[in-house]
Formats: structure tokens, C-alpha cells, sequence
């Protein structure tokens, strides 16, 4: 295939690449998790610890406190993401190596349904970096120096010098009293600005590489169904053996990847649900009570965009590996497996039996991601922002 190395499949090639530049891969299989990743990992404490003490500071005042709450939600989901991925790290590496081992075997194979699964695989792991990294850094340049343009722009134009409502790494906890002064502040934040986006890259990698390992999965128990529909079809007694002997193999390593992918994800998937809701509550919250600062809104709608398309992803990518995980077994049942001998029933038999346990991503096994949960989490957190607008209501009379 175009693209690729003579006998090596090139899974996430361009992923890949990147992660192994910032320190979260390595160059061969069964290494520790990198020293520059590790860093990587402490930076994060450079944005948590800002942001927690912000909010704990905050005066009385609800929207500053609100939008705090609303980064620091943020921030402690990245910073997760980057510790369960490093403490999962083997799990990862597992399931990468696994999944390309499988497709270097299903290389050669001459079917044009598997070759055109193949060239997927490349081309969307592919797209997905070279273009979800760039999106998701412009959203986050735009979040983080939107204020600083508008404090410029202000002050060419009229000589006043206003900051508006701050954002916690913003906050005086690295030069007490910076805000007092413009050509102070001017360069601490583009300095902010372009950490945050640095950090940014860095999780968008970590992400694509996620939503590309379980995609590759899904892929492989596509290739699955064609490889079962074949089968059935084998004449030839040793090529029968053969051909069987690869299939099993093919699908109890689709199975262990599947299996590593639930473990992998199950806290992250938990975490990230759970943050959705408090964050789309958030935001229900400022539309009602600050619905005239047209900044806060834009903010807190990017982080909310953001975070409802991290958990769209999952729960669509989890419903489609259980569907396609499903699709192995009926692939054999619909096929002509009754016109076969006895001994060759029995082995399909065997192998229908084996393609009959769940396969499913998993919230730290409390509920199954699929799009029903998606829509779960949508009607949670309108439920919490009830409680918390009756709550918000009595405060203020």
C-alpha cells in the first residue's frame, strides 16, 4: 500500500512521530515511560495550581467564581488524561504493537474489502492528526489571548487600560500586582499564552492517538467479518487448518485489544463524564445569570464545545466497536456453515462461541459508552442545573 514500509504496517505513523518528539512514546517496545514526558505530565501542576487558588480567593462575586470553576474543571481533566495515560502505559504500548502485529499479517492479503480497510486506517488516522492538533491550537490561542487582544485594541484606541474578567493563570500568583501595569502584563501573557498552546498540542496528540488505537481496533474486527466469510468458503482441507489457525489468532488478539482498551479508558471515561456534566451545568448557569458578558459566554462556551466533542467521540467509537465486535459472530451464523462436515462445524462452532463475549468501553465498568449515555449525560447535567438554579435563586433574594 502507498505509504506504507514493505512488510511493516504503519499504524499512526504521523501520531506517532509526534508523541515520540514531545516525550510520550518510545523509539522501541517495552521501554519505561520517558523522562520528557514525565515533565510533561508536571507541567500541568503549572496550570492547577494557579486556578485552584483563584477560586479558593475569589470574593463573593459568582461569575469569577463560576468561570474559575469552569477552567479548573478543565485543566484537571487534562491533567488526568496525561496521568492515566503514563500510568497505562504498558496497556498502550500493548495495544499498538498488538494491532499493528495483526495488520502485518493481513497485509499481504490479496481481498479488496481488507485492502480497503487497510488504506482507512492510514488515511484517517492520518487526517485526524494532521487536522483535529491545528483546530483544537487555534481554539485554545483564541481562548487564552481573546483578552489580551481586546485589553490592546482598547488601549490603542482610547488610552484606557481595563482587563477584563481575568482568567486564573492570569491571576497575580506569579507577579503580585502585574495587572497594574500594561508593558508588565503584555508579555507575561503572550508568555501564558503560548505555554497553554504548547500544553495543547501535547494533549491533542495524546487524544488522536487514543480515538485512532480504538478505531484501528474497530477496523480490525471489520477485517474480522471478511476474514470469517472466507473461511466458510475453503475447500481445500490444509488450507482449512491454515486459514482457521490465522482467524482464531486474528480474533483472540482483536479480543485482548478490546479487553486492554476497556481497562486503559475505564477510569478516563468515568472522569470525563463526570466533568461534562458539572461543565454543562456551568454553563446553563452563567447563560441565565450573566448572559450580558459576552466574554464569559465565548469562553465558557469553547470549553463546553470542546468537552462535548471529546465525549461524542467516545461514545460513538464505543458503540461502533461493540456493533462491529457483534458483526464477527453474525458473520459466521448467516454464513453456510451447515453444508460443511461435521469436524468443520465443530471448529466453527468453537469459534462462533469464542466470538460471542462482550465487547464494550466501559466507565470504569458502572455503565457501557455508547450514544445512549451521550444522551444521559445531556439530560444528567439539565437535572444538576435545575438543583443548582433553585439554589443559586434562594441565595440571591
Amino acid at each position: 500500500m502507498e505509504g506504507q514500509a514493505v512488510g511493516r504496517f504503519s499504524l499512526m505513523e504521523l501520531n506517532i512521530k509526534l508523541l515520540r518528539r514531545i516525550g510520550l512514546w518510545n523509539e522501541t517496545e517495552s521501554e519505561r515511560f520517558p523522562i520528557r514526558g514525565q515533565l510533561v505530565i508536571v507541567f500541568n501542576m503549572f496550570w492547577l495550581i494557579p486556578s485552584a487558588a483563584y477560586f479558593v480567593t475569589s470574593q463573593d462575586e459568582l461569575t469569577p467564581i463560576l468561570k474559575a470553576v469552569n477552567e479548573q474543571i478543565i485543566f484537571t481533566t487534562a491533567f488526568s488524561k496525561f496521568c492515566l495515560f503514563a500510568s497505562n502505559f504498558r496497556h498502550w504500548e500493548q495495544i499498538f504493537y498488538d494491532v499493528q502485529r495483526c495488520f502485518n499479517l493481513v497485509m499481504p492479503d490479496p481481498h479488496q474489502e481488507v485492502q480497503k480497510i487497510l488504506n482507512r486506517v492510514v488515511k484517517c488516522s492520518h487526517h485526524l492528526t494532521k487536522w483535529y492538533s491545528p483546530i483544537v491550537f487555534f481554539d485554545t490561542m483564541v481562548y487564552g489571548l481573546a483578552p489580551f487582544v481586546l485589553v490592546l485594541v482598547k488601549y490603542a484606541a482610547t488610552g484606557v487600560y481595563k482587563i477584563p474578567l481575568p482568567t486564573p493563570i492570569q491571576a497575580n500568583y506569579f507577579i503580585p500586582g502585574y495587572n497594574t501595569n500594561v508593558w508588565v502584563w503584555i508579555p507575561l501573557n503572550i508568555f501564558l499564552g503560548l505555554m497553554l498552546a504548547l500544553q495543547t498540542v501535547a494533549l491533542v496528540l495524546l487524544e488522536c492517538f487514543v480515538w485512532n488505537s480504538i478505531y484501528s481496533t474497530i477496523c480490525l474486527f471489520k477485517i474480522l467479518q471478511i476474514k470469517a466469510t472466507s473461511l466458510v468458503a475453503v475447500n481445500d482441507q490444509q488450507q482449512w487448518g491454515t486459514d482457521l489457525s490465522k482467524f482464531v489468532n486474528l480474533h483472540q488478539c482483536a479480543f485482548r485489544c478490546a479487553s486492554t482498551l476497556e481497562t486503559a479508558l475505564g477510569t478516563q471515561m468515568l472522569f470525563l463524564h463526570i466533568a461534562i456534566i458539572f461543565s454543562m451545568c456551568l454553563m446553563m448557569t452563567v447563560i441565565t445569570i450573566a448572559f450580558k458578558d459576552m466574554y464569559l459566554m465565548f469562553i465558557m462556551l469553547a470549553v463546553l464545545v470542546y468537552s462535548l466533542f471529546q465525549i461524542f467521540c467516545f461514545s460513538i467509537l464505543g458503540t461502533e466497536l461493540t456493533e462491529q465486535s457483534a458483526a464477527v459472530n453474525n458473520a459466521i451464523f448467516h454464513s453456510t456453515w451447515y453444508l460443511h462436515e461435521k469436524q468443520r462445524q465443530r471448529d466453527l462452532a468453537f469459534v462462533l462461541v469464542h466470538s460471542q463475549q462482550p465487547v464494550k468501553l466501559t466507565a470504569a465498568k458502572l455503565f457501557t459508552v455508547t450514544r445512549q449515555s451521550f444522551m444521559q449525560v445531556i439530560k444528567q447535567a439539565y437535572t444538576m442545573f435545575t438543583l443548582m438554579s433553585q439554589f443559586v435563586g434562594e441565595s440571591t433574594e
